[in-house]
């Protein structure tokens, strides 16, 4: 059984046409550098798990912004958690979905908005363990902004 999965593609369709595999160079030589100093790879990460906030859901929960990231639940001795960060208190139904209500809202890291789950994770792919970043977000009513000092894993 072929090992690389454009191998495996190719058996299965019989062809390999138009298919490619890339990612930035300069992620490929963090990635290499991290595997032989030490043995695996380090990605920075906040300690959250965050749910998309879209307009009618922002007008739903009468929140303050339109969209972002509701925290839902935040790492316990995390970098949020250090950070001040707050997730969730209380359950909810919204739609067929249960959410953590309560929770702070991120509207953006170092300047740059958040309006889904891809820009957080763009965000933090650009960052290594041991940065700090600027994060903005609403508790309640009340614009706030905390510093963040990113942890490998959120740990």
């Amino acid at each position: 059984m072929p090992t690389r999965l454009q191998d495996r593609i190719a058996l299965v369709t019989g062809s390999t046409a138009g298919i490619g595999f890339a990612i930035p160079i300069s992620t490929a030589r963090q990635i290499a550098e991290d595997l032989i100093t030490e043995g695996r790879v380090r990605r920075a990460a906040m300690g959250v798990e965050a749910r998309l906030i879209s307009p009618p859901v922002a007008e739903a929960l009468k929140l303050p912004v339109q969209e972002g990231l509701l925290i839902e639940r935040v790492t316990p001795g995390g970098p949020a958690e250090h950070a001040g960060l707050r997730g969730g208190n209380r359950e909810a139904i919204l739609g067929m979905r249960r959410v953590l209500l309560g929770g702070d809202v991120l509207t953006a890291i170092d300047g740059r908005a958040l309006s889904g789950q891809m820009d957080l994770n763009l965000a933090l792919n650009r960052k290594r363990p041991g940065d700090i970043v600027k994060v903005e977000f609403y508790r309640g009513g009340q614009k706030m902004d905390a510093q963040v000092t990113l942890t490998d894993n959120g740990r």
